[in-house]
Formats: structure tokens, C-alpha cells, sequence
């Protein structure tokens, strides 16, 4: 019986400043692999493994035709890899499973079955599935039930229930081959007609002389001019901003024991928020006279539920008015330097009680 629990070790949420997607490593291949539209406009991203561990990974390839892309961790999140081969294939009715991160979320595994093992969409033919393939599922792996990675989680019909797309494992280990004869660190497009490879844009492949308008492929998106500031606050505390995004307009920070998140609040509003601690079971009286003595504009304590939490907030003009921007970047990098005291006053001086691990902070 295959333990799929074990794999999710090697199959890694890829966090950008739009969206979130999914990737997974190969045994023996210190690449990631993933969708190119999850990355498409970014030479860096960050990868998070199922534990809440984040690195920042290189983009080195990208087959917009095909859409596959290859990254270069930092350094490693895990040791091992999933099995796969180049021939390594399915049939109509296999059962597979899918892994990935929907919607964001923790890791997840999905079950289905092969409705057609050579759909052709335009010139390719892919692995039709009924497992549900959300967003953030794409760049994950689809495995047959012997563990091995069939193929990379793709896409789904909108508007349609159970109807997935899976790229057949075998372009990525053709598109491996390529990158190993290519020498380089640097990033690389293939052709979309020839695949060879496009180190420059170009209106036409030098190899095949095809127009292939290649300059898409090499743009980069720049984020907005909030998050440009939001993310200059961040680096002024010493975090590197890339892998602390989240998706759009979202920035999640664990820093040891420390959770913070940063989002906007109907673009009027910066909030950064950290769970501290969970309410004590007694002498209730003592922490909300201790919870309302320490609020001070910016800086709030306050209570949702059986937690309590610690939150900055900031109107979006303080970060771009002149003067005022060098006051946040203070006030935030406070914030966070403040974070641990307080969780330790109301631990020992009020009985609170502290959260059982970091994921369930994070979950909090």
C-alpha cells in the first residue's frame, strides 16, 4: 500500500505576488518542477513546504508551450524526491491522485480517475482526469497509484465539475535533457516551435526562424507602487520581502515563534496582525485592563475569539506622503521586535496561554 502522506514532503507551494501555485521535486533532479503560468513575468519566487519552511527559488526555464518551468532553490527544503521515468504512463480508468495547495491552503490530495489518458488541446495531448484541479493546484503532481508522478497538474475547464488537465510527465524530463545541454544558470525560454533556446527576446527564433514574439516571455511584471512600499518596510526589518508574499496584495512573516501577516483592508487600511497568545481560563479582568492600557495608535492589542492578537494599522497615504513613510518603516520594524515581549508578559504575569505549536499559530 503507498503511503501518498509521505510525498508531500517534496510537493511545495510556489508563492508570487499574484497568486499562489504548486511544485514538486523528482528523485535524483535538484530542480523544481511547476507550471510556466504560475510563474509567467518572474525571474524569483518563494517555495513553502508543507511545514511552513520557505526559500526563495531562481527561475532558470520556462516552455511557454508546453507550460513548464524549472526553478533552482536556494537551498534545499527536503532530501529524496518523487519516482518517475520518462515512460512512466496511465490509461483511460487508472485510478491517480492529485497534490497540490488549492486556493492556498495546506496541502491537500485528491482522488479520480483517468477519463482520457490523450486529450489533444491544439497540439498537445494531455491527461484528462476527474480529480478536482483548483487554482493553486497547478505545477503539482498527478501520481498513479504505485507513487509515481504521471503528470504535472495543469488546468480545468471553468464553470465545469471534475474535469482537470494534466501534462504527461515525459515533457518535463525532454525539457530536463534540454536545459542539461544548454549550460547555463541564466534564464532560458524555448522556442515555442523548435524548443531550442532563447537566452534574449526576439520577434524570431534564431534556430527555426519562427515568430515567436519571444519579448512576452521575457518581461517581467512589476508590482504596484503600495506594495513596492510595503515591501520596502518589510526589507527595512531585516526580512526579504519575495519570500514572505503570499499572493496579491498578502504577506505572511514566520519569524521563529512569530507569525505576522500583512494585507490591505479595502485599499484604505495597511494591517499587519500577529497571534500572540490564547486567553487565560481565569482572572479574565487583569488581561483586559492589561489589553487596553497597551493600546496606542498604532499599535493595538485586541481579542477575536479565544485569541488574542497583536495588530499595526497605517492609512495607505502614510506610505507614500514625503516625510511620512520613513516613520512607518520605524513603527513596523517595532512591531516586530516587539512581538516576543509581549507574548512573554502575558504568558508569566497574566497566565495566558501560549499556542501548542507554530502551525497552529499559523492557523490561527
Amino acid at each position: 500500500m503507498v503511503n501518498f502522506e509521505s510525498f508531500k514532503k517534496n510537493v511545495y507551494k510556489v508563492l508570487t505576488p499574484e497568486s499562489t501555485g504548486s511544485g514538486f521535486q523528482l528523485q535524483g533532479i535538484d530542480l523544481i518542477i511547476t507550471n510556466y503560468h504560475v510563474i509567467e513575468g518572474l525571474r524569483e519566487v518563494a517555495l513553502e513546504s508543507y511545514d511552513n519552511r520557505r526559500v526563495k527559488a531562481k527561475v532558470l526555464l520556462a516552455n511557454p508551450r508546453k507550460d513548464i518551468a524549472m526553478l533552482q532553490l536556494e537551498h534545499p527544503l527536503s532530501d529524496g524526491g518523487l519516482a518517475s521515468s520518462p515512460t512512466v504512463g496511465v490509461l483511460d480508468r487508472d485510478s491517480v491522485v492529485a497534490i497540490g495547495y488549492p486556493l492556498g491552503m495546506n496541502c491537500t490530495f485528491t482522488q479520480g480517475i483517468v477519463s482520457n489518458s490523450h486529450h489533444r488541446i491544439q497540439d498537445l495531448a494531455y491527461i484528462q482526469v476527474d480529480a478536482a484541479i483548483n487554482p493553486g493546484n497547478s505545477g503539482g503532481p498527478l501520481l498513479n497509484q504505485e507513487g509515481q508522478v504521471v503528470g504535472i497538474n495543469s488546468r480545468k475547464i471553468q464553470d465545469a465539475e471534475n474535469i482537470g488537465f494534466s501534462i504527461p510527465i515525459k515533457f518535463a524530463f525532454e525539457d530536463l535533457e534540454k536545459w542539461k545541454t544548454f549550460n547555463s544558470t541564466e534564464y532560458t525560454v524555448l522556442c515555442t516551435s523548435c524548443e531550442n533556446q532563447l537566452t534574449t527576446p526576439s520577434e524570431h527564433c534564431p534556430h527555426c526562424g519562427f515568430q515567436v514574439d519571444s519579448e512576452k516571455y521575457f518581461r517581467t511584471v512589476e508590482i504596484d507602487r503600495m506594495a513596492t512600499q510595503v515591501e520596502a518596510m518589510i526589507t527595512h526589518s531585516g526580512f526579504d520581502p519575495i519570500t514572505l508574499r503570499s499572493g496579491k496584495s498578502y504577506w505572511e512573516l514566520v519569524n521563529g515563534n512569530d507569525v505576522v501577516r500583512l494585507f490591505f483592508y479595502s485599499q484604505d487600511y495597511l494591517y499587519a496582525a500577529s497571534p500572540i497568545v490564547q486567553l487565560p481560563k481565569q482572572n479574565m479582568e487583569r488581561v483586559m485592563k492589561f489589553i487596553n492600557s497597551e493600546n496606542q495608535f498604532p499599535f493595538y492589542l485586541g481579542i477575536d475569539k479565544s485569541k488574542i492578537f497583536y495588530s499595526f494599522r497605517k492609512h495607505s497615504s502614510d506610505l507614500v506622503l514625503e516625510g511620512h513613510f520613513e516613520l512607518v518603516k520605524a513603527q513596523f520594524k517595532r512591531f516586530t521586535e516587539e512581538l516576543k515581549t509581549l507574548e512573554a508578559v502575558l504568558i508569566k504575569d497574566y497566565e495566558c496561554v501560549p499556542f501548542e505549536s507554530l502551525q497552529a499559530k499559523i492557523s490561527s
